[in-house]
């Protein structure tokens, strides 16, 4: 039997190097708004259980009609659809498609939304202002256009006057192209009563002029400027919910091929979405690891900037293209994974590229690729724990009632795990679980990096508590390895199963931390992603000095924690520098 105290499964971690001695207790503490927000992230919204949807509307002689919803329904699947028309009200209807109403600029008459139960589906979403950076939509206030930061009032006013009405979701003002006008736009709303609330999800949209050539190659300056657009926009969610917001995904919800003052050819919109659409954003979706390894391993992956709060006011045409660092390739796949839903942009001049009334199906060869697609994502099946930030993150599973991280037990430090272990963990899935694995090398007192790599938490069956309970080799945990999470004491944290065993990871007034089969006696955690400049000076420290970070971790377990310093990651010698990027996706004056 090994008997595991609190004092060594349970710790801060050698990353309290990293923080100032407030910081440390108010991580300990009560959970601060940033870590609130980090941990909202760990559940799908109920409002986005539709992952595609479809931009359309009534107009330019399209034929746009019921049939047309009845096809998509028909193909994609009842509840897989969702659709807006840049409007309050739909105009076309049918049973199993959601409706999302817009407020279109600012000034639009909120009390022309209907009741969210009208919408159909949950129908608590509204979304916010069209393209306040374009000329030709919600930018045609030049106010607007050019001073976002004047407008957070009005947003708010307009969103507290929708959240009366029954809204609970609220998208943000919808971007043409340019990411720094929303950057701006969110720098003022941190400081303004009430407004960070009124942004629970980023919308963007995309055109491309140069769909006809789109190739999903890391070779090709497309497909990189359409990772660098999505990873500013995650950065963006990234940095905000840093900062106090609860930002839960990001929403791309235009997307589509430009030319000549309109959208371009059928076959232009074919191959991008084919190349873009269900080549790499489906199949991240779905994990495909061929998918995300090609992203990771693009390069000139280049976000756009400056920080808003690195410069002073905003100015029209301030945004350009910056260096993305070591780790944009695997950030865009993040951003990739964030995506919570989608919607291709289908009004023509005379038809309608989804739809086809002369086809068996009703859908055009566009829409029957669209919507098989969006059969493979099934949002409406994936769990609250399977938020795809988490995927592939180094995170720390944290103790809701004692503030601290799990550190994984294992042979060679006897059960009692040294105050020094610096565990950060992975959630694997696999099946219908987890694998709860050690992320890196496992640190111990006075040694450098130890070779204990390949770690994982079990619980074997018929035994309880300490007994049966630990961390091996994968090798050796392939059935008891597997945990699965469910929805703990509220949305933000969970409760830790073991598959096999079907016990529970909890801890105890004694101190002891095991896995109980007694489901009332399991305890709360949270799930906690720890942030890339974060992991790169933790790896510093431990590299330049394990001791300092034993000394460090043994001082929070006694309640003192000296104030220290990261410190800072210089560029490495001979970096690259960036090239200059080509602006593709034009901005388009004529749409609703």
């Amino acid at each position: 039997m090994a008997v595991f105290r609190k004092e060594s499964l349970l710790v801060a971690g050698a990353a309290l190097l990293l923080l100032s001695s407030s910081q440390v207790e108010a991580r300990l503490g009560e959970p601060r708004s940033d870590e609130v927000s980090e941990r909202s992230l760990f559940q799908v919204n109920p409002d986005f259980l539709r992952f595609c949807g479809m931009a359309i509307n009534q107009e330019a002689g399209n034929g746009f009609d019921q049939t047309d919803l009845a096809h998509a329904v028909s193909f994609a699947g009842q509840g897989k659809v969702w659709q807006y028309n840049w409007d309050a009200h739909r105009k076309v209807e049918y049973p199993f498609v959601q409706y999302v109403p817009m407020l279109k600029y600012p000034g639009y008459d909120v009390n022309t939304l209907p009741p969210p139960g009208a919408n159909g589906g949950s129908g608590t979403v509204v979304k916010g202002w069209n393209e306040p950076d374009d000329a030709g939509q919600a930018g045609a206030d030049w106010n607007l256009r050019s001073n976002p930061a004047a407008y957070v009032g009005v947003w708010t006013d307009q969103m507290r006057q929708a959240e009366a009405k029954g809204y609970k979701t609220f998208v943000s003002p919808a971007m043409a192209q340019d990411t720094c006008w929303l950057d701006h736009f969110l720098k003022a709303c941190e400081g303004y009563q009430d407004c960070r609330r009124f942004v629970t999800h980023i919308a963007f949209h995309r055109y491309r002029t140069d769909c006809g050539s789109y190739t999903a190659d890391p070779n090709n300056m497309g497909f990189r400027d359409d990772l660098s657009y999505l990873l500013s926009y995650y950065r963006l969610m990234k940095k905000y919910n840093a900062r106090g917001f609860n930002i839960q995904g990001l929403v791309f919800d235009e997307i589509g091929c430009y030319s000549g003052g309109w959208l371009a050819d059928e076959w232009q919109n074919q191959r991008y979405l084919e190349q873009f659409f269900r080549d790499t954003i489906v199949r991240v979706k779905q994990g495909d690891q061929g998918a995300m390894e090609k992203i990771r391993n693009t390069q000139w992956i280049m976000p756009k900037g400056p920080d808003a709060h690195a410069v002073g006011n905003y100015w029209v045409g301030q945004c350009h293209g910056e260096v993305g660092g070591p780790n944009a390739g695997a950030e865009s796949v993040l951003a990739i994974q964030s995506l919570v839903t989608v919607a291709w942009f289908s009004i023509h001049q005379g038809r309608n590229y989804l739809f086809n009334k002369g086809t068996g199906t009703g859908l055009s060869p566009v829409g029957e690729t669209y919507f098989t697609a969006c059969r493979q994502v099934d949002a409406a099946a994936q769990p609250f724990t399977m938020n795809s930030l988490m995927l592939g993150a180094s995170v720390r599973l944290r103790n809701v009632a004692s503030g601290r991280t799990l550190v994984l037990p294992n042979d060679q430090t006897r059960g009692e795990i040294a105050a020094a272990s610096a565990d950060l963990l992975q959630l694997v899935p696999e099946g219908d679980g987890y694998r709860i694995k050690l992320a890196g090398n496992k640190v111990l007192p006075g040694q450098a990096a130890s070779s204990i790599a390949d770690l994982e938490l079990y619980a074997n069956e018929r035994q309880d508590r300490a007994d049966g309970f630990g961390a091996d080799s994968t090798a050796n945990t392939l059935s008891t390895g597997l945990w699965k999470l469910h929805e703990g004491q509220d949305e933000f944290h969970v409760k830790v199963q073991n598959l096999l065993s079907n016990r529970w990871l909890y801890e105890e007034a004694s101190q002891l931390v095991g896995a109980t089969n007694n489901e009332q006696e399991a305890g709360d955690w949270r799930v906690e992603i720890v942030p890339a400049d974060e992991l790169t000076a933790l790896a510093q420290a431990i590299a330049a000095s394990p001791e300092a970070v034993a000394a460090a971790a043994a001082a929070a377990v006694e309640g003192v924690v000296a104030a220290a310093t990261a410190t800072e990651v210089p560029a490495a010698a001979g970096a690259e520098t960036a090239p200059p990027l080509a602006e593709t996706a034009a901005s388009k004056e004529v749409f609703p």
